[in-house]
């Protein structure tokens, strides 16, 4: 609940002023920013306060985005006109008693109470009451919660005086009356977001229907354990897409359930409780963070069945922490599973037969969800025509890739288009088969939607299909090179085999007008420190939107796990370490302890160096910088 009070703190008119000299706000110019920076502050707060009415309220865990935008459309016309009740007053007194020099802050703290009181109350009212028709209960407010109330209103009230008397009181330089000042009115925020929740809290205990409705409903929770490593790290600050198996799970649980989802949240231990069902799916890298949460759910009377990679393989390892695990596809289990849980006679394992038709369970499921949450579970189907040793989806999957009929990808295509800007299909190869890929494209042409896809980089043979792609919208493919085209690894044939024409493939898809996003490995037996140099060099002459760089790892499914088990080649079994940033076995050429530590340092310059996305980025944040920099050394090169 920190972010919304820093966000809010740099949304007060009183900051925003700052930001911009007085000529500015007098012009045009800033008369319409001032429009925007009020627009921005009602959606921002009628979005958070209507969430957080959901957290008191137990319906919710945890802020979400699109809980707050879908908040924000519905209640930001009642929180605007609320919010200029604290304006209209302070213009009357000072209309009517202009000697009177009343700060702004302190009218809205005093009148703070009755504002959030009522919005609380109108949302409470608009969500719950009427929708449960449930009556009105008058119920006399507890003494504790009547002193908390008091002391946040005049904790506020004094804090906004404090405020107000900085400039006459506080000696020194302007900037540290700036820091006083700045730190007196983020107190006074927290204490308004403490006092919205307080008042939420009061007004929910007079009903308690409410909370015996919402937990009336056996509770499915599903959870994705955080991984842990550099990459996940760095990628998470940019984009944290929901897991798509939990929309496959929630499309397919019945409404008499209550589904939760925990995706790579930070843990706290007031998300466990009793008699769930907690469904839990688990990658190598967050093996260790699934069996500790699971664990804590079983001690608390809960009953958890995993999934995933990693639970697959490892079953006997993962049902020492759970109840069940499942094995292969989800779809035709998962009703099986929660007839199961509620008759209390859960099996150790489930297999998902990886069925040709398995989108016949779940795809008018699906398409009865929010199409902003199945946007991003787009898929035309399932599998990779490549047997990569180090990759475990040929064993998850089958070698051999399953597609759903191209009437329903479609039909779900136009179910998402115009809610999100971007469709991105989380196929491992959406040109697995190459004639059905063609088709896909162009019955996708009318759609007129933006695509993206992860793709091998033999579709730049097939100039239809090219073409076909970009006429239907795709903006970037991702694509798995592994190698440059010196590696030693070509020998080994498959995918590697068209390293020599990657420069020219590459070429290709760019010339097309396809993005380029850009995945290699570095590791293998044949590696060296020259080898990281020439991969670094091939990747400046690739020269892809984005590059993403990570050590070869051997996860348990993969041929390569098994190989390196069996000839002793792992260094430990620690799966915490299994992140792609970590060596975790020993390379014929390379020497782990000193790659391990270094690794962070390769990783960022790759990033920061081999794609034309990420120095663009860099040019904007530190380009003035660097010119300013440049010119002041030329002028003095050039005085005598």
């Amino acid at each position: 609940m920190m972010i919304p009070v820093i966000i809010s703190f740099f949304l007060e008119p009183n900051v925003i002023g700052s930001y911009f000299q007085m000529s500015f706000w007098t012009s045009p110019f800033g008369a319409l920013t001032a429009a925007l920076f009020i627009t921005l502050r009602v959606l921002f707060f009628s979005g958070i306060y209507a969430s957080m009415v959901e957290i008191a309220s137990g319906e919710k865990d945890l802020l979400a985005v699109e809980d707050v935008w879908d908040n924000s459309r519905a209640y930001w016309w009642i929180y605007g006109a609320l919010a200029m009740v604290p304006v209209a007053v302070h213009f009357l007194i000072f209309a009517i008693r202009r000697q009177m020099d009343i700060p702004i802050a302190l009218v809205g703290a005093l009148f703070d109470p009755i504002v959030l009181y009522i919005f609380a109350r109108a949302v409470i009212t608009k969500k719950y009451l009427r929708p449960m028709k449930i009556s009105e209960q008058p119920k006399r407010i507890k003494a504790e919660a009547l002193f908390l109330i008091c002391a946040a209103v005049l904790a506020s009230a004094f804090l906004a005086v404090a405020s107000n008397l900085v400039p006459a009181l506080t000696e020194g330089p302007e900037q540290l009356r700036t820091i006083i000042y700045n730190a007196l009115f983020f107190g006074i925020k927290y204490l308004h977001f403490f006092l919205f929740l307080s008042l939420c809290l009061v007004l929910l205990d007079r009903y308690p229907q409410i909370k015996k409705q919402l937990l009336s409903k056996k509770e499915v929770v599903l959870v994705t354990p955080p991984a842990g490593g550099l990459l996940f790290s760095i990628s998470s600050l940019l984009s944290r897409p929901p897991t798509p198996v939990f929309i496959l799970l929630k499309a397919l649980t019945p409404e008499r359930f209550k589904v939760k989802i925990y995706d790579q949240v930070v843990w706290h231990d007031r998300y466990y409780g009793p008699d769930k069902l907690v469904g839990i799916t688990s990658c190598t890298s967050n093996a260790a963070e699934s069996y500790r949460i699971a664990k804590q759910f079983r001690a608390r009377g809960s009953k958890v069945v995993m999934g995933g990679a990693h639970a697959m393989f490892l079953v006997e390892e993962a049902l020492k922490f759970c109840d069940s695990v499942i094995i292969g596809d989800a779809e035709p289990v998962w009703k099986q599973v929660l007839e199961d849980f509620e008759n209390n006679r859960l099996q150790k394992i489930y297999i998902g037969e990886q069925n040709e038709d398995y989108h016949r369970f779940s795809h008018r499921e699906l398409l009865k969800l929010d199409p902003r949450l199945i946007a991003h579970f787009v898929e035309t189907g399932r599998g990779c025509k490549f047997y990569c040793d180090f990759c475990a989806v040929p064993a998850i999957c089958s070698r051999r890739p399953r597609h759903k009929p191209l009437p329903e990808v479609i039909e779900m295509l136009q179910r998402i288009k115009g809610h999100v800007p971007t469709v991105s299909f989380i196929d491992n190869n959406i040109y697995a088969e190459p004639n059905y890929a063609k088709e896909l494209f162009r019955q996708m042409k009318p759609l007129n939607i933006k695509w993206t896809c992860s793709c091998s980089i033999d579709i730049a043979r097939d100039e239809e299909a090219l073409r076909l792609a970009k006429e239907s919208g795709c903006v970037l493919m991702i694509i798995g090179y592994e190698i440059s085209d010196e590696s030693a690894e070509k020998d080994k044939g498959g995918k590697y085999s068209m390293a020599d024409d990657y420069l020219a493939l590459t070429r290709k898809i760019k010339e097309a007008g396809i993005s380029v996003k850009g995945q290699f490995i570095f590791g293998f037996d044949g590696d060296t420190f020259q080898s990281l140099a020439q991969l670094w060099t091939f990747c400046l002459r690739l020269f892809p939107t984005f590059t993403i760089l990570a050590f070869l790892t051997p996860f348990p499914g993969s041929k390569f796990f098994k190989d390196m088990l069996r000839n002793g080649r792992m260094l430990n079994l620690n799966w915490s370490r299994y992140t792609l940033a970590n060596l975790v076995f020993k390379p014929r050429n390379i020497n782990p302890v000193i790659y391990n530590a270094f690794f962070p340092f390769i990783f960022a310059a790759f990033l920061a160096s081999s794609s034309h996305g990420m120095i663009f980025l860099l040019l904007l944040i530190f380009g003035k910088t660097i010119i300013e920099d440049g010119g002041r050394r030329l002028l003095s090169l050039a005085r005598p």
